[in-house]
């Protein structure tokens, strides 16, 4: 019997058909569906996310599958050729099944959400327990090839998107409580089989290709997590335009959170302003010196002022939300042990950061990183967080930011370290307190510093 396939009340099946779906390339759409088609068994029970070509579908034979479209949008697939497969119409953030899946499937879904840790929190309670997630995504490291493409005239998937290489797919999968099963490179080029089965299992040469992908199934820490504390230190300098919004914004979560202010000998009102929000509220504390020292020095001066369990930075200009700070929260009651903000995966307002600002994130993620041997994409992000059991072991030397000696006793002591992706925005009120030709190089500096660390 032929199944035909269904449209939930959300979307009417004309409207269905009438919606354009935006393909990729036919050849992409060929290699991503002979990849499918090999790694998922018949008799599985799938929910696919993201698919925009009937390929995909139509590679999954013998299966019982539900495509999620957004409500509005078209039939990724012809009913006729997908026996077995029916549509919905929902968020998969929110969507509620009638039966847990052996595989989710997520085509290029990732890189076009904003909420990347609900997302990946909700796969894991959509699957069976022996289910996995398998998670497709453009290589960024090719975004130029697809941009020469469509300067060409040629169709290809949307540039505009989160900047996610494979490193930070799997570290987000980490973050959420999932076990790594594989993950790695795909689609080479377009015209030769050989070539895409010999390309990504070379050494250098597996980077260029196009595709990239992991699979994944729960871990025991997706159930597990320990309830903990928590203090978030907003170190200030002449910040009288940010500081009320930045801690009128923080919320409450944990066990219990406390906020300290450290006034860096500010010449404003930003310690005054600060004693007004304390009015009525036992959750807030104020440091507050003379002369300016440095956000280095700030920050180690709240801390040692801390109680909760867990450390929090926060740059008072809310250029990181300040709402954002429950994913960091929640990700070390997971097991994380030092967390790291990273401005670079998700699109960003314009002018957040200046273009030589640019250029020294990428020169000094990559010093870090090599000298570090872990992965860090953005060292500037002003959302730094960790266990306040290690925060005896932190050597403060370098006051003028702080972050490197953060991340070379990090690594040094060999801590669960994460990078976790926000949502930067423009600074509303004052001036970013970063110059780069000067700082720049007292930075360089200290990053030497490193290498006698990190052993």
């Amino acid at each position: 019997m032929r199944y035909v396939a269904r449209v939930t009340s959300a979307v009417s099946p004309e409207v269905a058909r009438a919606a354009p779906i935006a393909e990729r390339p036919r050849y992409f759409s060929r290699q991503i569906a002979a990849f499918l088609g090999s790694v998922v068994p018949a008799g599985s029970r799938v929910l696919l996310a993201g698919c925009r070509e009937p390929g995909i579908v139509e590679s999954l034979r013998g299966v019982e599958g539900i495509a999620l479209v957004a409500p509005g949008g078209g039939l990724p697939f012809d009913p006729s050729k997908a026996p077995g497969w029916s549509v919905e119409a929902a968020d998969l953030k929110a969507y509620v099944p009638k039966a847990k899946f052996d595989y989710v499937i997520l085509d290029d879904y990732l890189t076009y959400e904003d909420r990347l840790h609900e997302v990946l929190a909700h796969v894991g309670e959509l699957l069976a327990p022996e289910g996995k997630a398998i998670v497709l995504a453009v290589n960024p490291s090719m975004l130029w090839g697809l941009r020469v493409a469509r300067w060409l005239g040629l169709s290809t998937p949307s540039i505009e998107r989160n900047i996610l290489a494979l490193e930070d797919l799997t570290n987000l999968a980490g973050i959420s409580g999932f076990e790594l099963i594989d993950s790695g490179f795909r689609f080479a080029v377009p015209w030769s089989q050989t070539l895409n089965a010999v390309v990504p299992r070379l050494p250098v040469l597996e980077r260029f290709c196009f595709g990239q992908y992991m699979v994944v199934r729960p871990g025991q820490a997706q159930a597990h997590r320990t309830p903990m504390s928590c203090s978030v230190v907003v170190p200030c300098f002449n910040e009288e335009g940010n500081v009320r919004e930045c801690i009128e914004r923080i919320p409450n979560f944990g066990t219990w959170r406390e906020i300290i202010v450290v006034d860096d000998g500010s010449s404003d009102r930003t310690a005054a302003i600060v004693r007004e929000v304390m009015k009525g509220r036992d959750d807030i504390r104020l440091i507050s010196y003379s002369p300016n020292r440095g956000k280095g020095y700030a920050v180690s001066e709240g801390w040692k002022a801390a109680k909760g369990d867990v450390l929090m930075m926060l740059d008072c200009d809310a250029t990181t939300p300040p709402e954002e700070l429950p994913i960091f929260h929640d990700a070390m009651e997971r097991g994380a042990e030092f967390i790291n903000g990273t401005r670079v995966v998700y699109p960003r307002e314009k002018d957040s950061i200046p273009p030589l600002n640019r250029l020294g994130v990428t020169f000094f993620a990559s010093l870090l990183s090599w000298i570090m041997a872990r992965r860090i994409s953005d060292p500037f992000c002003g959302t730094k967080v960790f266990l306040r059991k290690y925060w005896q072991h932190f050597e403060m030397t370098e006051f003028l930011w702080g972050d490197w000696d953060l991340f070379f006793t990090a690594a040094r002591f060999r801590m669960k370290m994460v990078e976790l992706p926000v949502h930067y925005k423009t600074r509303k009120a004052g001036e970013s307190k970063m110059q780069p030709i000067r700082h720049g190089l007292k930075l360089l500096k200290a990053s030497l510093r490193g290498l006698k660390v990190v052993r």
